[in-house]
C-alpha cells in the first residue's frame, strides 16, 4: 500500500493544536482553557497566555508569578465582604 505524505507521529506541545506535522497556537484567551480571574485581562502568547489584574485590583495568588489568577479589589475592605481586620484599611 501507499503511505501518506505525512509520517510525523509526534504530538503538538502544550498550547498548540494539530497532528504533529502542522501545529498551530491555541488562543487560550478566546478558545480556553485559561485560569485568569474575571477581573483580569488575558493576553495570548505563543504557546501560552498571561493574566494581569485590572486597574483597581491586586492579585493574592502565591507564588507571585501567577498574577491575574485571584484578583481582589484594592478597596475590598470598604467595598464588600472581606476577611480584613477591623484595624486594616
Amino acid at each position: 500500500g501507499s503511505e501518506s505524505e505525512s509520517s510525523c507521529l509526534a504530538v503538538c506541545n502544550l498550547g498548540y493544536s494539530g497532528l504533529g506535522d502542522d501545529c498551530a497556537n491555541i488562543d487560550e484567551c478566546t478558545d480556553g482553557p485559561n485560569n485568569c480571574d474575571s477581573n483580569a485581562a488575558c493576553s495570548d502568547t505563543t504557546g501560552s497566555f498571561t493574566c494581569a489584574c485590572a486597574a483597581g485590583y491586586v492579585d493574592t495568588t502565591s507564588p507571585a508569578s501567577a498574577t491575574g489568577v485571584d484578583c481582589i479589589s484594592i478597596g475590598g475592605c470598604i467595598d464588600g465582604p472581606s476577611n480584613c481586620d477591623t484595624n486594616a484599611a
